[in-house]
C-alpha cells in the first residue's frame, strides 16, 4: 500500500535536498575560485564543456542603518520604508 506523504512531508524533504545541493554549490564555487585564483592574474574564467564560470571581484556600498537610526533618527524615518513579509518554517518532526 503506498502512502502519499502530506503537502508538508513534501516540503520538508525537498528543502532537505535543497539544504544538501546548497552544500555542494558552496563547495564547488570555493574550488573553482581556487582555481582562478591560482592562475595569479591569468584568465579570470573557466571553461566546461557546458558553462563557463567568470570570477568578478567588487565593491559593495551600504548604509549603516544602525547607525543613521541613532545618529540621525529623522532622515532614517523619513526614507523608511515598510513591507509585509510572510515566511512559512518548515522543521523535522521529533519521534
Amino acid at each position: 500500500m503506498k502512502t502519499e506523504l502530506s503537502l508538508v512531508d513534501q516540503l520538508g524533504t525537498i528543502k532537505a535536498q535543497i539544504a544538501g545541493l546548497v552544500k555542494q554549490e558552496k563547495d564547488l564555487i570555493e574550488a573553482i575560485k581556487r582555481q582562478i585564483l591560482a592562475r595569479d592574474g591569468e584568465d579570470n574564467g573557466i571553461d566546461g564543456v557546458l558553462f563557463r564560470a567568470v570570477l568578478t571581484c567588487t565593491i559593495r556600498e551600504s548604509i549603516d542603518v544602525k547607525r543613521l537610526q541613532a545618529e540621525r533618527p529623522d532622515i532614517a524615518a523619513e526614507f523608511k520604508q515598510s513591507t509585509a513579509v510572510e515566511a512559512l518554517r518548515v522543521v523535522a518532526r521529533k519521534a
